[in-house]
């Protein structure tokens, strides 16, 4: 054990630190004085993922069974109709149902989704 010719290492950060100024300032008159390096990676940053996972053309060619369900007609005229008799606001509805607003307007205008909405109100 006594042949072992271990020498002592430290570690120290480069560079000197400059009381009262950032590391901000500190790196711009690094870059300025040209003591920094710095490249640009091409695509690096980025998080691009490329293609589909799923099978375009079959997506590309029905086109039917790709839409949302939407509110029927009966069921948008129903809760006009129930809301008016009742002398509630679209907003008065949705704090009721425990919904945002705009649920309920997208429903009255025949653009809502099916939703569990449908069994609050």
């Amino acid at each position: 054990m006594g042949d072992n010719q271990w020498d002592s290492v430290s570690w120290n950060k480069t560079g000197e630190k400059q009381k009262g100024v950032s590391r901000t300032t500190q790196l711009n008159r690094a870059m300025r004085s040209g003591a920094v390096d710095t490249q640009k990676k091409y695509g690096g940053g980025g998080n691009a993922q490329s293609g589909t996972n799923l099978n375009t053309k079959a997506l590309d060619e029905d086109h039917d069974n790709l839409k949302h369900a939407k509110v029927s007609v009966e069921l948008k005229k129903s809760i006009q109709q129930e809301r008016m008799a009742a002398q509630m606001t679209q907003k008065d509805l949705a704090t009721a149902c425990n919904v945002k607003p705009n649920i309920i307007q997208d429903y009255e205008a025949g653009k809502g989704m099916k939703h569990d909405i449908i069994s609050i109100i």
